[in-house]
């Protein structure tokens, strides 16, 4: 009939669709690879910005509060009295810092304080490592700084946090007397002959271990590590083995924060030397320890090394005070 043409044409297509879909079944089951369904790599997209972004809050709000901090609150303060000398104070915290560590690293140091004098003159204002400093230079400068009792002694903020807040270069009155005295004794000639041998046999050894048969070496590295070798042989009176070679580790992840922006942050130089020198003190502890044991059995004299004459002094002292 004129209808049948219309329905015929239908159901031929309806079983091509069916062919067609039990065809691409076939093909996804045969590769064992699922039919394709709506992306998911656009929400988690989403996610990845949404979590970055709330990083970078995070990361901008402390960097910005202490900036924020102190903005409001030096908004209020009376201005500086007008004979400090000349210069500027910098950004809070940082100031000078960075501009002077960049030019240590570089091996510019001289040049970046020549620039300074030329600059400000002889007496100039600036800020070091979260502290105002005064930088002054030439003969009368030192007259003063070195003949004066007025003056003690103040290392940058970040040397106490690391060395320890009772450090050589923070001593003063009767602390400073007494480790002054027993450095004084430690160095006496006769004692310094017996030291002679100790150093000579340590360069000795450096040299063959670490300058024989090379063409090339890195000098300035390589006197660190013999200095070191020298202080943990006299000084400390530590052996080679694992002892001394975890105080060097320690001594050198010290250093790299000792000259920077004392800022306790997560991946900065200081953290990292904070934490150095809390493993260099542990170790110091165990060795101090270990000599004042030595001691009152009589199986070291504390000629042996500086760490064993300032233990002696302190027991001499402990019993003095309690007679």
């Amino acid at each position: 009939s004129g209808s049948g043409a219309p329905l015929r044409a239908h159901h031929r297509d309806a079983v091509e669709r069916e062919e067609e879909e039990e065809a691409s079944a076939h093909c996804y089951g045969a590769k064992n690879i699922a039919p394709p369904s709506p992306p998911k790599h656009q929400a988690l997209a989403a996610r990845c910005a949404t979590m970055a972004a709330a990083i970078a809050v995070a990361l901008l709000a402390t960097f910005l509060t202490p900036l924020i901090v102190y903005w409001l609150t030096t908004r209020t303060k009376k201005p500086l009295p007008a004979n400090l000398p000349p210069g500027s104070l910098g950004l809070p915290v940082i100031g000078q810092s960075l501009g002077l560590l960049r030019a240590m690293r570089s091996n510019t140091g001289e040049r970046w304080l020549r620039d300074r004098v030329d600059r400000y003159g002889p007496v100039s204002k600036l800020s070091l490592f979260g502290a105002p400093t005064v930088f002054v230079t030439g003969a009368a400068a030192n007259k003063l700084v070195f003949g004066s009792d007025a003056l003690a002694p103040k290392q940058p903020r970040c040397l106490p946090l690391i060395l320890g807040r009772r450090n050589i270069l923070e001593l003063a009155g009767d602390d400073y007397r007494r480790v002054r005295g027993a450095m004084m004794q430690f160095l006496k000639p006769d004692s310094l002959r017996r030291y002679v041998g100790a150093i000579d046999a340590e360069v000795s050894r450096h040299l063959d271990a670490e300058w024989a048969g090379r063409r090339n070496v890195a000098v300035l590295p390589l006197m660190k590590l013999l200095t070191f070798d020298i202080i943990a042989t006299l000084l400390f009176g530590l052996e080679r083995g694992a002892v001394r070679a975890r105080l060097a580790a320690a001594f050198s992840a010290m250093l790299e924060g000792m000259w920077s922006v004392p800022l306790d942050l997560p991946f900065t130089a200081f953290r990292r030397s904070l934490r150095a020198s809390a493993r260099a003190r542990r170790v110091l502890e165990a060795t101090l320890a270990e000599k004042k044991a030595r001691l009152e059995r009589g199986e070291s004299s504390p000629a042996d090394d500086l760490v064993s004459c300032l233990a002696s002094l302190r027991a001499e002292a402990a019993t003095a005070s309690g007679c």
